[in-house]
């Protein structure tokens, strides 16, 4: 920690070479970390590019009270959860657009959808019967969970349930498929 803390001071006077010795000594280990998250390695050097980068941006206002390795961690671990949540939002996305009905308008936009639509089908179907009709109510129908609840007999915070499981579960599905 006081090696971390002096690299600390010198990169805080400009030393860029500071910088390039943090790098060198924890790289090797905030990479296992993240492709540990099976995460691309692409995509972990991303991560770790963007958490030394934020480092650097605050490093005039950075005081070490714990181990600099442990605070460069959080960065690389917040950075893999904001991945998940963007590709989650992504296929969520996606999974809404297919079972909204949209028209389309090219030959292109309707062989893609027509994918889209397999895709979403086969998600469909490894849910629950009631929560694929919450689903297909709630996304084609536009019906309000109240609504759905009086359809099903159930209370709200049921048919909320299914469909916040029923979609959780679907994008997981999604996103353990595509990596």
């Amino acid at each position: 920690m006081t090696d971390d803390k002096a690299l600390i001071g010198r990169l805080k006077r400009g030393d860029q070479a500071a910088l390039e010795c943090i790098y060198v000594k924890y790289r090797p280990q905030l990479m296992a970390t993240a492709c540990s998250y099976h995460v691309d390695r692409h995509v972990a050097e991303d991560i770790l590019h963007d958490v030394f980068l934020s480092f650097t941006k605050r490093i005039t206002k950075f005081e070490i009270n714990h181990s600099l390795y442990g605070y460069l961690r959080a960065g690389i671990l917040n950075g893999i959860r904001d991945m998940i949540r963007r590709r989650s939002r992504q296929k969520t996305g996606m999974i809404r657009h297919v079972l909204s009905d949209e028209i389309m308008h090219s030959p292109h936009e309707c062989s893609v959808q027509s994918e889209e639509v397999n895709i979403v089908e086969k998600l469909l179907h490894t849910l629950s019967e009631p929560q694929r009709e919450v689903v297909r109510l709630r996304i084609r129908q536009g019906l309000k969970f109240k609504d759905i609840a009086r359809v099903q007999g159930v209370s709200s915070s049921t048919v909320r349930g299914r469909y916040r499981y029923g979609i959780s579960h679907m994008r997981g599905s999604v996103i353990r498929h595509l990596g």
